[in-house]
């Protein structure tokens, strides 16, 4: 299957490789999300972690770069929505609101193209 976990299987026949895919989520953080909704996302992000993806949230949360500007991180977190693999929104009220997870679904929206069926 088509999954994100890092293994390799060898056969007689063959050798498959899957690498850790890079997966971006999405969420509200800072003043605009609640305690809750940011432990779900430390936990969630942690599920895919353990799945064998990496998670990409941990540009807001945990290693500040100095001299980075809120609106940098935004920008940071664009271009990481836009290289990742998978990209998972946290929907809730506060990412409804939140400026940057708007940016980052419409950076989303406009790098995806139609696929033919």
């Amino acid at each position: 299957g088509d999954d994100a976990t890092a293994t390799t299987t060898t056969t007689t026949e063959s050798t498959w490789v899957t690498t850790k895919r890079p997966v971006f989520v999405s969420f509200a953080a800072g003043e605009e999300a609640s305690f809750h909704e940011l432990r779900f996302v430390a936990r969630f992000a942690a599920r895919i972690e353990t799945a064998g993806a990496g998670a990409l949230f941990r540009i807001e949360s945990g290693h500040p770069v100095p001299g980075v500007t809120r609106e940098d991180k935004a920008l940071l977190r664009a271009e990481a929505a836009k290289d990742a693999e998978a990209v998972v929104f946290v929907v809730t009220p506060a990412s409804l609101r939140c400026e940057r997870c708007e940016l980052e679904r419409d950076v989303v929206t406009t790098r995806r193209e139609p696929v033919d069926l």
